[in-house]
């Protein structure tokens, strides 16, 4: 089988985040279980045009700028018909904020892939006038998209494609896997508290709110600390966001280091006590089993996706209320509860295994092979 997956970045895009490592993930097992694949998506910044990953075939459309994911939609459909019409059994059609609107000309059998439904993200990340016409537009969409099968990766997802008017039937949750093997033995936590916010710095993701939890936490636990890593995608909300340390006079407990390799990254996971999770919504969690694997629970805003990957009172804390109050309360009271941290520390290990690859792949393989 010919598989054309249509997508707004790619694995090596500069701001390519956890859908892209699903992507990739999925596209890899596909391969190795004989298919081929093509991913379409937009050009970057010194990328190639033309490149294959672990056997899959990228070709980049556009010009090479960070900002030409706002013509992709176009060129892949300019794309399909010179290329992929005719010579394709399978186009996925993966869906972020927007979809390449596929039912309106490919005529080969569709797959929608969606991480999450952008919904009230659009109000966090755009001004008003834009976040309206998003609204619209994806309210509008789903309507074009009632006979397609979707891919999804949480349930919250689910219920919102339901809302959207998608009927369940067509609706298939796949679970991601976990990106790194189980470490061989327990980690050495750091001697003071210290917590860990781990996500790309943009204002869906809600550092703010994180940096206000710790501003209360450390005046209970005088010597914690907490670092501040991923990518940047926003350096204004960035900035804002080490000055708002500075104010509040803790910018000397906070380590901001922005971007880390897989290496350290899973260095500082396992040397932390906590993950926090501030995000307004999110498609899945994927840092917080990574973050359960090296035997640190997380405490989480109860949105979309995270009530999913973290297991409430087993392998992590949901907050009551998702605001920094309540995060903090949650925080100094699992801290200061040796015994119940402890045997978290091991639930942590128990539900993150519970997540592969493996299983993953099977299943996608199966949708697309029989559905």
């Amino acid at each position: 089988m010919h598989i054309a997956i249509f997508n707004w970045r790619d694995i090596k895009n500069p701001k390519s985040g956890g859908a892209e490592i699903v992507t990739q993930k999925h596209a890899r097992g596909w391969v190795k279980a004989g298919h081929r694949v093509t991913l379409v998506c937009p050009a970057f910044r010194d990328c190639k045009w033309e490149e294959t990953i672990d056997r899959v075939q990228y070709v980049r459309l556009g010009i090479r700028t960070n900002f030409n994911y706002l013509f992709i939609y176009f060129l892949a459909f300019i794309y399909y018909h010179q290329f992929l019409k005719g010579k394709v059994d399978l186009v996925i059609d993966e869906i972020h904020g927007l979809p390449f609107f596929t039912p309106l000309y490919v005529r080969e059998k569709k797959l929608a892939f969606i991480c999450e439904v952008a919904g009230e993200i659009w109000d966090k990340m755009f001004p008003k006038p834009l976040a309206f016409v998003g609204r619209q537009i994806e309210n509008y969409y789903f309507s074009l998209y009632k006979k397609i099968k979707f891919l999804t990766i949480s349930q919250s997802t689910k219920r919102d494609l339901i809302q959207g008017g998608i009927i369940a039937e067509n609706i298939t949750v796949i679970y991601p896997g976990v990106n790194i093997n189980t470490p061989k033995k327990s980690p050495a936590k750091e001697k003071n508290s210290t917590l860990i916010w781990l996500n790309r710095i943009n204002k869906m993701k809600n550092l703010k709110d994180a940096i206000l939890a710790f501003n209360i936490i450390q005046e209970s636990m005088k010597n914690s600390r907490f670092i501040v890593a991923g990518k940047v995608d926003d350096r204004g909300y960035y900035k804002e966001c080490q000055n708002l340390a500075e104010n509040l006079g803790i910018k000397n407990k906070i380590r901001f280091l922005g971007f880390v390799d897989e290496q350290e990254k899973m260095n500082l996971l396992s040397q932390v006590h906590l993950l926090l999770h501030t995000s307004v919504k999110e498609g899945w969690g994927i840092n917080v089993l990574e973050a359960n694997l090296c035997q640190t629970p997380a405490v989480s805003y109860n949105v979309e996706g995270l009530r999913e990957t973290v297991k409430d009172s087993y392998s992590g804390l949901l907050c009551i209320e998702n605001n920094p109050s309540e995060l903090a309360k949650e925080v100094i009271g699992l801290l200061q509860d040796k015994k119940k941290y402890s045997k978290m520390q091991e639930n942590c290990l128990r539900w993150a295994r519970k997540f592969t690859w493996e299983k993953a792949i099977k299943e996608s393989l199966r949708l697309m092979e029989n559905g």
